[in-house]
């Protein structure tokens, strides 16, 4: 029998819902939400395991790694910068990082970016492991990148 531990506030029961809904109706085996609200914590459920046998039970403190995520935890801090006025999804990335427009870079546009459609899908060469964990590094291997295709055309 599944055991959501944790809490919500009344008013957002239909989160509670929905996530046990996600073990009963589609076979999640381990997983925790967290929602904060203006600064304010209204939800933080978790529940199942932490291994697909069921032998390790998920805790409040279970960690855990992220992959797609980050994309949707970009976009929003990009979009805060947006409102703010700091940030215009349609500058070249080189206005703010002029080392980028290396390679016929200059017209990718921030938007471009978000959309996934700037042309720059992967590496064309390896990037050696070490590099991963250096952000100059990377930085640079990003700069100094060649378009796969034309910024905006898939």
């Amino acid at each position: 029998m599944l055991k959501v531990q944790g809490f919500v506030e009344p008013q957002f029961l239909a989160v509670k819902k929905a996530f046990e809904n996600n073990f009963v109706q589609y076979g999640e085996f381990g997983a925790a939400v967290a929602i904060m609200l203006d600064g304010k914590e209204i939800c933080h459920l978790w529940a199942g395991t932490k291994d697909r046998h069921g032998e390790t039970v998920w805790r409040e403190d279970t960690l855990v790694n992220v992959f797609s995520v980050t994309k949707g935890i970009v976009s929003c801090c990009a979009l805060q910068l947006v409102a703010d006025g700091r940030l215009s999804l349609d500058k070249p990335v080189a206005f703010y990082w002029p080392e980028f427009a290396a390679h016929a870079k200059d017209t990718i546009l921030i938007r471009h970016v978000l959309h996934h459609i700037s042309g720059l899908t992967a590496f064309h060469e390896e990037i050696p492991p070490e590099d991963l964990y250096d952000f100059a590094r990377m930085a640079e291997h990003c700069a100094n990148e060649l378009l796969w295709a034309p910024p905006g055309s898939q």
